[in-house]
């Protein structure tokens, strides 16, 4: 996808400024978010949730769970 930052933000309908936070790492994403960029460039946006390397003790190892939106 080969865009500018002005031709993306049309295509998705957000300003050229967000996109540029966006790109910088400026912003903190909410899932919210995510899921409505997703959803303007008709992709799916999938979460995997797992354990920190070296936490196999605790609880949350034994369910991995996946949460499409």
């Amino acid at each position: 996808m080969k865009m500018t930052q002005k031709e993306f933000a049309e295509h998705i309908k957000v300003s050229q400024g967000m996109i540029s936070k966006w790109e910088s790492g400026d912003y903190n994403f909410s899932i919210k978010t995510l899921a409505e960029v997703a959803e303007k460039l008709d992709m799916e946006l999938y979460i995997n949730l797992k354990p920190e390397a070296g936490r196999e003790g605790k609880k949350l190892q034994k369910e991995n769970r996946c949460f499409i939106f």
